[in-house]
């Protein structure tokens, strides 16, 4: 079975191939995915990242540090040679259909100003900030497998190796740059079905009581309080 950075790439973000160069032959696993070379057609970009580290990266990998103003848009004015980048993009989120080899991009108001009228010729993109996601979800009638990047941030190392694909809809992974295993995965799953009825009860919550009510479960989460039986 692929890697899941396979899909991701397949669908979204093998639209930077063209700003990449050629790969080279290498020897080395992936620093990002950990995949053997056999895995990813022996080809690969090698790189001394900003520890001064000698890194690989497989193509998958590799097009999340890309740099491409002309089609990601301009990160900063102040740099405009700087594009955005998957790799450094918090908030922004992902729906990848595993099977139709297709994807929609959840991004920000402010993310989406930025990038250019050919960008969204290639990709389809909804406006929605990270706390829109849940409404995109439920009111979408989804395919799987998928897979859901709640959010690409900023450690892709912890992204790639935590990407899941989603069978069913009582078991979607939220993938995010903060790195899933097999001790904690269970937090980072989301029962669709359950989701939508806490998210029906507790919408007219006030800011305080909704403060309250996120502590409180993710206390609950870390087993830094228990339940009252």
């Amino acid at each position: 079975m692929n890697h899941p950075v396979e899909s991701v790439y397949s669908a979204l973000t093998s639209i930077l191939l063209p700003y990449m160069g050629e790969p080279v032959p290498v020897q080395r696993n992936c620093s990002c995915c950990g995949r053997a070379p056999s895995e990813f057609d022996g080809v690969g970009f090698e790189l001394v990242n900003a520890y001064r580290e000698r890194v690989v990266h497989c193509r998958p990998c590799q097009t999340f540090f890309v740099s491409a103003p002309e089609l990601m848009g301009v990160e900063n004015p102040k740099k405009p040679t700087t594009g955005q980048k998957f790799g450094m993009w918090s908030g922004v989120g992902a729906v990848i259909n595993v099977e139709d080899n297709s994807s929609v991009l959840l991004a920000p108001q402010g993310v989406v100003n930025k990038l250019p009228e050919h960008f969204f010729d290639h990709i389809e993109v909804i406006t929605a900030t990270s706390g829109q996601h849940l409404e995109y979800l439920f009111n979408t009638e989804l395919k799987f497998p998928l897979i859901y990047i709640q959010n690409f941030g900023v450690k892709t190392y912890e992204l790639v190796r935590s990407l899941r694909v989603s069978l069913s809809a009582d078991a979607i992974y939220t993938c995010a740059d903060q790195l899933l295993t097999r001790q904690n995965e269970v937090l980072y799953m989301l029962d669709l079905k359950k989701a939508k009825e806490l998210h029906q009860e507790i919408k007219n919550y006030s800011k305080k009581e909704m403060d309250i009510f996120i502590r409180t479960v993710t206390l609950l989460a870390y087993s830094r309080i228990t339940r009252l039986c």
